[in-house]
């Protein structure tokens, strides 16, 4: 694993999140003075350019994909740029912490599986010499890979569809039905991605014990009147904005077979809506935990 840091500048600060023991997951969200319905800028979701990452991946309106068709996300420059800007966009969200598995500090090996452009991995390496961090994507894992026994496993989704604790978020409005629509894109092509409300189910189905989910926001904007949700909103704009079309591209067009014309003027309406102040929503994202037992004795 290469020792440099892949970098990614924030839309509202260069340097990782501060970390805060308060959980922003826990905070009431409150709407900020600044209703415009304008919304944000395009000055305001700028970042530089970070290093790509080289996949096996074939063309789709312009963006480059894995081999495997199914996979709705894009394998090219601008994703692992949007990869690294997630990544920050996480930790200011879970108040700095890169994890929450109680084992972490003391762990020997860690395996980050999705690991995109290989950021938290190298970051958990550097600030955990003692570990041996291994990362690994879209490629075949050896059938011999799993946890020992007392290990404990983390995953992290976002929950869809957004919502919003005030009424501004409409059912027919062009976010909620954008949320609607790529779902049942997904699931279209066999790759659903709206199971983040059943990671808890199923570990404790697999057997897995001291299960735990934590509940985290993403304003999809900077509509908050809280400082630090006022950011996640900025980071949550700038990442989903970035792959708006991508996403639209692959999931409505292949997935549901929506035309070109119509989708250009729906993620339009969309884009708006995602930007208007006016309209309080949030993503929930859900960070899960469970323990493999112990062996019985």
């Amino acid at each position: 694993m290469a020792n440099d840091k892949s970098k990614s500048s924030s839309p509202a600060a260069e340097q990782s999140p501060p970390r805060d023991p308060d959980s922003p997951g826990e905070a009431l969200l409150e709407a900020g003075d600044d209703d415009s319905a304008l919304g944000v800028t395009d000055d305001e979701l700028s970042t530089a350019s970070l290093r790509s990452s080289i996949y096996e991946y074939h063309m789709i309106n312009g963006r480059g994909y894995h081999k495997d068709e199914k996979y709705w996300l894009p394998s090219d420059q601008n994703e692992s740029e949007r990869l690294d800007l997630q990544n920050r966009q996480l930790l200011l969200t879970f108040g700095g912490k890169r994890y929450f598995s109680p084992n972490a500090e003391t762990a020997k090996r860690v395996l980050d599986v999705g690991t995109g452009t290989g950021i938290w991995a190298v970051e958990f390496a550097d600030e955990h010499p003692h570990a041996e961090v291994f990362g690994i994507d879209i490629a075949p894992i050896q059938p011999d890979l799993h946890l020992e026994p007392g290990s404990w496993l983390e995953v992290i989704d976002p929950v869809f569809p957004a919502k919003s604790e005030d009424g501004t978020l409409k059912p027919d409005s062009p976010l909620h039905r954008w949320d609607e629509l790529t779902a049942k894109g997904a699931l279209a092509l066999g790759r659903p991605f709206d199971e983040g409300v059943n990671h808890e189910k199923r570990l404790k189905e697999a057997g897995f014990v001291n299960v735990t989910r934590k509940a985290f926001k993403w304003p999809t904007n900077t509509w908050p009147k809280n400082p630090k949700f006022k950011e996640i909103g900025l980071w949550t704009l700038a990442n989903i904005e970035r792959n708006l079309e991508t996403i639209s591209s692959f999931l409505l067009r292949q997935g549901l077979g929506m035309s070109q014309e119509e989708m250009l003027v729906f993620i339009a309406e969309v884009r708006a809506e995602m930007r208007n102040l006016k309209v309080h929503a949030y993503w929930e994202v859900f960070v899960v935990t469970g323990q493999k037992p112990e062996e019985q004795a």
